[in-house]
Parts: structure tokens; C-alpha cells; sequence
């Protein structure tokens, strides 16, 4: 298991100084996460420094109708009932927030969790916040876990952790994706 890790974050590394543009290296970066931190779906929000969405790649089938809803009710609104909302990503440092802070009934009772969430088959997330040496927002790259699986562990997290630097790094020479819109 070991090794594997250690192959898979190598890889990764690698992929990172490519050089590739968005649309080639996030679809790429994320598969290879789950080499280093198993998941079941990744995501990667490009952001302006005011933490405002300018893009974003999801892994895997998106529900259109649960995007809308989720960008039409909760975004940045409802969402603080159960977390704290997307645009607190301004004022974090970089690094990562780990799936304790969600462990609570009151996420899980949520209409975050049960219409969002919950119907795209995803339970718990580690969330790392990506800056810009100079602490400019980059972004946010969230991975998920579904219903059933482990739960995120700590050494997940510093796994995660280690590699910042280089994600941010390959992001911010290659810039937001221009395929994927919000849908704002």
C-alpha cells in the first residue's frame, strides 16, 4: 500500500509540472488523487480572490437539475445552515480542512446534505484551499466520500497537505478551465 502511494504521488507530481492547460490537467489531477487519497468523486473550483466561482470541474456525471438547485438555493446562501459557505474560502488560509468539521448532526439533517449531497452519492469531503505564494486565491479542491465508505483520516489529510504546493503551483501556471460554466 505503501508504494503505491508513494508511485501514485510521484506521478502526480510529475503530471502537476507538465505544463498541460486546464482542461487536460484537471480531469488527469483528479483521477490520480485517488491513487494517493481514495475517494469517490473530486472536484476542483477555480476562484477569483474574492472567493466569487469562476469555474469548476466535477468528476464523474453531474445531475443537472441538483447543480441548478444547488447553485440557485444554497450557494453561498443555505449552505451556511450546515457549513460554512463557499465564499469564506477568501479569508483561509491555504491548506486543509478536514472532514472533522462536518462531522455533525447537523450537517447530515441538512436540506444541503439530503438534496444535494446525499443524492449525488457523496457523505464526507476534505477540502484543501490552494493560494498563490504571494496568498492569492486559487481555488478549492475538494475530495468525497460516499455513504459507507471509511472516513477520512488524518494521514489522508497530510497526504493531501503535502501536495498543495505543487497543485498550486500547476493550477496557477495553467489558469481556469474555459469549458466548464457556472451555472450562477
Amino acid at each position: 500500500m505503501v508504494l503505491k502511494i508513494v508511485k501514485a504521488t510521484a506521478a502526480v507530481r510529475a503530471l502537476c509540472r507538465l505544463g498541460l492547460p486546464a482542461e487536460q490537467l484537471m480531469p488527469a489531477l483528479l483521477e490520480a488523487l485517488h491513487g494517493i487519497v481514495p475517494s469517490h468523486r473530486n472536484l476542483f473550483d477555480w476562484t477569483d480572490e474574492g472567493a466569487q466561482l469562476v469555474r469548476y470541474f466535477f468528476e464523474g456525471p453531474i445531475d443537472g437539475r441538483i447543480a441548478q438547485l444547488y447553485f440557485d438555493e444554497f450557494h453561498n446562501r443555505r449552505d451556511a445552515d450546515a457549513m460554512p459557505p463557499f465564499q469564506t474560502l477568501a479569508a483561509l488560509p491555504a491548506g486543509v480542512r478536514g472532514a472533522r468539521e462536518l462531522a455533525h448532526d447537523r450537517f447530515y439533517r441538512s436540506a444541503l446534505y439530503h438534496e444535494i449531497w446525499k443524492p449525488q452519492g457523496m457523505h464526507t469531503r476534505v477540502e484543501a484551499v490552494l493560494r498563490r505564494p504571494g496568498g492569492q486565491l486559487l481555488g478549492s479542491l475538494v475530495l468525497y466520500r460516499a455513504p459507507g465508505d471509511a472516513p477520512f483520516t488524518l494521514a489522508d489529510e497530510d497526504r493531501l497537505a503535502q501536495l498543495l504546493p505543487v497543485f498550486a503551483e500547476a493550477v496557477a501556471s495553467c489558469g481556469p478551465a474555459i469549458a466548464d460554466e457556472p451555472h450562477l
